[in-house]
């Protein structure tokens, strides 16, 4: 459902250009949980940008469902890393709430919709709290429900886990899973986590520090993924040694 072809992505930085992508190309299938892995300041949350819609591509092409993206839409929905993504001065039901009234969707639908999502992310009982009242955990659960309300085809995940605990982290993982296979979303997820890229991903896309992609993995390993399954001790190694080449 997704074509990247070839995409680069550069800055102007006091006059010089400075490459941040370089020829990436890669393809996410209808209801795959795909993973970009990478070290800090690979690129990987610019590409993320990029199938957004924020960030303008400098070459190559972006498209989904064989539409080319230009700008933002709603059939694309990220959900970010950090913990003030949501409204303030809203509540859990009406933050899930209102990008749904700007999109024209009606008062029944709106409530049915935030009703399910509440529900699917286990956060019925807090629909009237407010955000400075959640945990952090709470507050990823509220922004993955606003984003599902919405129904994209496409959810693009910045590390929306790395602020979290171990514990939380683990445990809003297989959440993401199983609310994945709910609701049959196509899932973009950034990460530089090799056991996050692991637990979650069908497949992993390696990134340089240069920006380009280094290679492509399938992960066949069966789930729930832990540490101690066979087969996991030598992924883990494949990767970890891939991301150390160069």
């Amino acid at each position: 459902m997704l074509y990247i072809d070839n995409v680069g992505k550069s800055f102007i930085n006091n006059g010089i250009s400075v490459n941040v992508l370089s020829n990436i190309t890669f393809r996410v299938l209808s209801g795959e949980f795909f993973c970009l892995l990478g070290p800090s300041g690979s690129g990987k949350t610019t590409l993320l940008r990029c199938i957004g819609g924020y960030e303008k591509v400098t070459s190559g092409t972006i498209k989904l469902n064989n539409h080319t993206v230009s700008a933002p839409g709603i059939d694309r929905i990220m959900v970010f890393q950090g913990f003030d993504q949501l409204f303030a001065w809203k509540t859990v039901s009406g933050n899930i709430e209102y990008p749904l009234k700007v999109n024209g969707i009606s008062r029944v639908e709106r409530r049915e919709r935030t009703e399910k999502y509440l529900s699917l992310v286990g956060l019925h009982n807090y629909a009237n709290y407010y955000p400075f009242q959640l945990s952090g955990g709470m507050k990823q659960r509220t922004a993955i429900a606003r984003a599902l309300a919405l129904e994209p085809p496409l959810l693009l995940m910045d590390e929306p886990f790395g602020n979290l605990d171990a514990i939380t982290r683990h445990t809003l993982q297989r959440e993401l899973l199983r609310i994945k296979d709910e609701t049959n979303t196509t899932v973009l997820f950034v990460t530089h986590d090799i056991d996050e890229a692991i637990t979650l991903g069908d497949r992993i896309l390696i990134f340089s520090r240069q920006g380009t992609v280094k290679s492509q993995i399938e992960n066949n390993l069966n789930r729930p993924r832990i540490p101690s399954m066979p087969g996991y001790a030598s992924l883990w190694a494949n990767i970890y040694e891939t991301l150390g080449e160069g």
